[in-house]
């Protein structure tokens, strides 16, 4: 009960040290309205954002349309929403497979030590040494083009920020005197690993994980941009950048509106990270 009620105020004190943080709330506000806007795209997008229409083909912002028209034809302001819903999903997806997996393994490295401990950290050494993109690029290409491939490749390359901030973590409670008395009572080491030590660890696991989602959407455009990414004629905003690079002298536009799309979101993100890891650092408490 009393761990409880502890936990209840230690968040309570971070929502309050965040609150206090106005870049930080503005960001939490843009994302939530990006949110909002993701899950009811089918509601406010005016126009279907895989039909061709190619008689409004290359259409400037107007009334009819506000983001004007792509070169087939299709609204780009309600491709923009719809792609909201893709890249979004794609960013939280592929930084939870990245946080999971190197979390356990970040945990149970730091736990046990030893040659386990090596094994996994010239694992992760090994990832690390070869470029982001060119480990996407190769599991994509491996696995094939698809959103979930795409989300996997992003997902795999930045398992070894999260194990070793995890490794880090770990190593400094995994001798503290409540996971002692968790052995002393015959708990297993997995159960003190994810009952014990993770559950205080995810501190700047929170914070990583909210400056990783900006990075997974520019990755996955990034992917999309190259032609690797999500199929046509999924609206995606990278994909959008991609087919928009031809029309940048005389319908820039094409390309503007959904590279605003992901600065803001990537935008409210890094505010919201940088409002987190100021909340959780105990140095700025009273």
């Amino acid at each position: 009960m009393n761990r409880t009620v502890k936990n209840e105020s230690y968040f309570m004190s971070v929502w309050n040290e965040f609150r206090k943080n106005r870049a930080a709330v503005m960001g939490m506000s843009i994302l939530f309205a990006i949110i909002v806007v993701a899950i009811f795209a089918d509601f406010l997008a005016p126009y279907d954002p895989i039909e061709q229409v190619y008689a409004d083909a290359l259409q400037g912002p107007s009334t009819a349309h506000w983001f004007g028209t792509d070169e087939f034809g299709r609204d780009i302001f309600s491709r923009v929403l719809y792609g909201a819903r893709v890249s979004l999903l794609v960013g939280v997806v592929s930084v939870a497979i990245a946080c999971v997996i190197g979390s356990l393994l970040g945990a149970s490295a730091g736990y046990f030590g030893g040659g386990y401990d090596a094994v996994v950290m010239r694992c992760m050494d090994v990832l690390l040494a070869i470029p982001s993109l060119l480990l996407n690029l190769s599991i994509v290409s491996a696995l094939g083009k698809s959103v979930f491939n795409m989300m996997l490749a992003v997902g795999v390359s930045n398992i070894p920020r999260y194990c070793r901030i995890m490794r880090a973590s770990v190593l400094q409670i995994k001798n503290a005197e409540y996971v002692d008395a968790a052995r002393i009572t015959g708990a297993s080491h997995m159960l003190i690993i994810i009952r014990h030590i993770i559950p205080n660890c995810l501190a700047p696991i929170i914070v990583q994980a909210t400056l990783s989602v900006g990075s997974a959407i520019i990755a996955c455009a990034g992917l999309s941009f190259l032609g690797v990414g999500v199929p046509a004629p999924t609206p995606e905003w990278g994909a959008m950048l991609s087919n928009g690079k031809d029309f940048l002298r005389h319908n820039a536009y094409i390309t503007i509106f959904p590279g605003l799309a992901i600065m803001l979101t990537v935008l409210s993100l890094n505010l919201m990270g940088d409002g987190l890891r100021d909340a959780f650092d105990p140095k700025l408490r009273r």
